[in-house]
């Protein structure tokens, strides 16, 4: 077997990450990251914001393929720390010609590699070569249990022809003796869908797959063909097809994952109406200017602790939902590992975590679809086993118990809340100092924390002389305003 070059950097990421949701500093390093390969596309699923023939297409000077090379530098220094890779984020990623050299590449860095396809060029070599590399998981996206059903949904597709494309992978994976790459099924609950769904469970565990992700339709204005076939979580109703789904995939060794359409519970018939309507997105936002936002995340959000987006034109984001027109940073210009570390980017962090969230996260708040927690014990896990068999070695099980008992989102933001609130309604006082600092002791961490003004629109790092300052005993946070 081979030696592992990066586990003590793995590790590493892990140990910054614990001690971030326990009240430390900014994590030092991304968990994971997803590449913009490529913003093309093979076929035209009604529910597809970007390619759905009932939506506005992209335009075909973005409609291009991005080259490993144009990441390559800029991304050596974090992917020795990296977790997870996702080369994907808005376009099919098997309509890359160069998607076999971007596995080589990111194989060399010891991550989980995963994507998601629609599952229309699993040939038999791809598959092959899935295997033969290690690849962590490939999730297809799939919905129906027949041809018509299937078909109606996935435009352009092939019922069989996906269906034989996870059975090649799958027999791959026993030619080679490999459990590699989980296959994953992303699931959506389309009313007609959901009622099939004991069927659809027992065809999935016929190709061999993995697990299921369902996942609830999200429809979007001025589509009332799409948003008619939206269905919300009555646990009288639908809660009893789960039950049942549940217990067949138990019974088949697939495991069913219906976390996220449960999110879209109702207790009663009178609040379907009110769900559903939540349910169907706006139209895309942007904005010029990054002011603060009047909403909230509820749980807090953790991304722009966990994950680093690199976009088609070589943009750096927190999440593929940042509005288009605010930039962290280019990796034509910059490291992605100085993004990252960029006082910009600690900022929005903070903001987002202590419910003072910038404008820039409006799209995420019209629909909600960001994961409620970091996931950190999943990734362990994954990357564990994964480890285990790649390298025949145990990967630091001594941390276990630390990331067993690691804060949810809640708890992180509770154990770094500082003053935000105060903060921003100073700032809607009209003649306030602009350049104002408010610098805050926390205790647990050990690290002052210093918070800056939302309304400037390019922060900068704290000047020297707010070291100077000493803790006193008034408790473990204590606010001074510097100007």
């Amino acid at each position: 077997m081979p030696s592992s070059h990066y586990q003590t950097q793995k590790k590493q990421t892990l140990d910054s990450f614990l001690a971030f949701a326990n009240g430390g500093k900014h994590p030092k390093w991304p968990q994971e990251i997803f590449l913009d390969i490529t913003r093309t596309c093979n076929l035209k699923c009604i529910m597809c914001r970007t390619y759905s023939a009932g939506t506005k297409h992209i335009p075909k000077k973005m409609r291009s393929f991005v080259s490993p090379d144009a990441f390559e530098s800029s991304l050596k220094s974090l992917l020795p720390y990296a977790l997870m890779v996702h080369p994907y984020v808005f376009g099919e990623p098997t309509t890359h010609p160069q998607l076999r050299s971007y596995v080589d590449w990111l194989s060399r860095y010891e991550v989980l590699i995963h994507f998601v396809t629609n599952g229309m060029k699993l040939d038999a070599s791809f598959c092959d070569f899935l295997v033969a590399r290690s690849v962590f998981a490939v999730t297809v996206s799939f919905s129906g249990v027949t041809s018509t059903d299937y078909e109606q949904i996935y435009v352009g597709a092939k019922f069989n022809q996906v269906l034989e494309g996870i059975s090649r992978l799958t027999k791959a994976k026993q030619r080679q003796h490999s459990p590699y790459p989980l296959v994953f099924i992303n699931s959506i609950a389309f009313r007609s869908h959901l009622d099939k769904l004991v069927e659809f469970v027992e065809l999935m565990a016929g190709y061999g797959v993995n697990k299921i992700f369902l996942t609830s339709l999200a429809g979007f204005r001025g589509f009332p063909q799409l948003n008619e076939k939206i269905t919300v979580f009555r646990p009288w109703r639908e809660g009893q097809i789960l039950d049942a789904a549940k217990k067949r995939a138990f019974e088949l060794g697939v495991e069913l994952d219906t976390t996220q359409f449960e999110r879209s519970k109702v207790e009663n018939e009178n609040e379907v109406s009110k769900v559903h309507q939540a349910m169907i997105l706006p139209p895309p936002i942007d904005e010029k200017d990054d002011l603060p936002s009047t909403s909230k995340f509820t749980p807090p959000c953790c991304e722009p602790y966990v994950t680093l987006f690199c976009l088609r034109d070589l943009e750096v984001k927190p999440c593929c939902l940042t509005v288009p027109s605010v930039s962290f940073g280019n990796l034509k210009a910059q490291s992605a590992e100085s993004i990252w570390n960029s006082p910009r980017w600690k900022t929005l962090s903070r903001n987002i975590l202590t419910d003072a969230p910038r404008s820039i996260c409006n799209n995420c708040f019209g629909i909600s679809c960001r994961p409620f927690n970091h996931r950190l014990k999943e990734k362990y896990r994954y990357y564990s086993e994964w480890f285990r068999y790649r390298f025949g070695i145990p990967f630091y099980p001594e941390i276990k118990p630390l990331v067993d008992t690691v804060p949810d989102n809640q708890s992180i933001a509770e154990s770094h809340k500082v003053s935000s609130h105060f903060t921003h309604k100073l700032s809607k006082i009209s003649g306030f100092p602009k350049h104002l600092f408010f610098v805050l002791w926390n205790k647990k961490a050990q690290d002052w924390i210093t918070v800056i003004m939302l309304h400037i629109t390019s922060p900068k790092e704290a000047p020297p002389w707010l070291t100077k300052f000493k803790p006193n005993n008034q408790g473990d946070r204590n606010v001074r305003g510097h100007s």
